[in-house]
């Protein structure tokens, strides 16, 4: 199992912020943020977690001669996934065997650790194998391998800016958040165009979280896209060729929209994490107004974590998609009634972007590894229950990170969802998402 993903999103009362009192040093203490998340919920080992019924999917050292089929079979660890094995980076190696050194060299079957002049070696995709049963023969290396559990896909748990609260059931391209609304040019001062933007999320993977992202502004015809692969954010004007992000403002020729970038690929703390803020502004002329921020966490090679922040309350009542959702549509939602209470679940297939990413407006590159990450699979409301010792560990875990009083629906969200094969990093996530400033 590979991760799974929570959606929620905070609604509190707010009053109407300066263009830069609610800016990205968090505002004023009585003005606050209505807030919209997107939050993987990272799945790995964690050992204070040992009686989830699902292995996690993560990597592991084989044993000497020992194949990845063998390694992930024997110790009930799932299957090998191939393509992950071979994506195995020099960090992941460096995890599982910290200080070793990195060999140039032509050894077979990459990903592996070996011994070699009483130094521990590792050497990363050298050969591209694609065969998890291969084995290290000639001497005694140890394969790297990446084991999943299979059949199981996780679900976006979502809460709208409105207030509305489900689980999703699909994978696909998404609108998961539009805004339009009417401003004045001040080339045409006798109109009030719509001007606005629409944020596309691709939700694939074994684990279901969301591998791209595709920021779209139909007015001035420039677009921002990201994807796990290296989580790089990349820029297309009109009609110039796709390009790496720079810390810059791309504003609209009339002047009434503006993304500007201003945090880009930041670490964040020690973690694995890059962080980046796109700072979304509409208006007229010189009178630019903030309308929202969009934060971004994203770990390569595995999934992206993002938060819509709206600086006016009042501006809520212009969004769409998966987020602007109604609480009172209850005649789409079905029902599920599990030990953790009963789920609301829906298709959202009103949200569902027709056509490739490449149609949509993203860019070749962005759509090749959108189509490798895309898998089929159960939904997770359809996989095992977790038994009364499982939700007391999961009860206990998610307690420590966050507070049920607080967040009731994310607490809730956290246990179950480690009730069904999460660790620790489900709760760790999800706090730091909660605490997460827009800045």
């Amino acid at each position: 199992m590979a991760a799974f993903a929570i959606l929620w999103s905070l609604v509190v009362s707010q009053e109407a912020c300066a263009a830069e009192q609610c800016g990205f040093k968090g505002g004023s203490n009585t003005v606050s943020k209505d807030v919209a998340s997107m939050v993987q919920l990272n799945v790995g080992q964690s050992s204070s977690i040992n009686t989830m019924a699902l292995k996690n999917g993560a990597y592991y050292v084989a044993a000497t001669r020992i194949s990845c089929d063998q390694h992930c079979n024997d110790n009930n660890l799932g299957t090998c996934n191939a393509e992950m094995t071979n994506s195995a980076t020099q960090n992941d190696l460096q995890d599982l065997a910290p200080g070793c050194t990195f060999g140039t060299g032509t050894a077979s079957y990459a990903p592996m650790l070996y011994w070699a002049a009483g130094k521990r070696w590792c050497v990363t995709n050298i050969a591209n194998s694609t065969e998890c049963g291969q084995t290290v023969e000639n001497y005694p290396a140890q394969r790297v391998c990446y084991c999943e559990a299979g059949g199981v896909a996780g679900d976006p748990h979502i809460q709208s800016l409105q207030g509305a609260h489900y689980t999703l059931l699909q994978q696909g391209f998404f609108v998961a958040w539009n805004f339009s609304k009417a401003v004045p040019a001040s080339t045409v001062p006798s109109a009030a165009p719509a001007r606005g933007w629409q944020l596309l999320a691709a939700y694939a993977g074994h684990g279901f979280t969301t591998q791209g992202l595709l920021l779209l502004d139909p007015h001035s015809g420039q677009s921002m896209e990201i994807t796990a692969e290296d989580c790089s954010w990349r820029v297309k004007e009109k009609q110039t060729p796709w390009r790496k992000a720079q810390v810059e403002l791309l504003s609209a020729e009339d002047g009434t929209t503006s993304l500007q970038v201003k945090k880009l690929h930041e670490k964040l703390g020690e973690t694995k994490i890059l962080r980046s803020a796109i700072l979304l502004q509409m208006g007229s002329g010189s009178d630019m107004k903030n309308i929202s921020t969009l934060v971004v966490h994203c770990r390569p090679k595995h999934h992206l974590d993002f938060k819509v922040s709206m600086f006016q309350k009042s501006d809520i009542d212009h969004v769409g998609g998966e987020l602007g959702v109604a609480p009172d549509v209850d005649h789409n939602y079905h029902f599920l009634v599990s030990k953790q209470g009963i789920m609301r679940m829906r298709a959202d297939q009103e949200f569902q972007a027709p056509g490739s990413w490449v149609t949509l407006g993203g860019s070749p590159a962005g759509a090749a590894y959108l189509e490798k990450q895309h898998q089929t699979g159960i939904s997770m409301v359809q996989s095992q229950g977790c038994s009364d010792a499982q939700e007391d560990d999961a009860r206990a875990i998610c307690s420590k990170h966050l507070q049920q009083t607080t967040h009731p629906e994310t607490f809730a969200d956290c246990v179950y969802d480690l009730c069904h094969g999460g660790d620790e990093s489900f709760a760790q996530s999800a706090a730091a998402f909660l605490s997460e400033s827009s800045a």
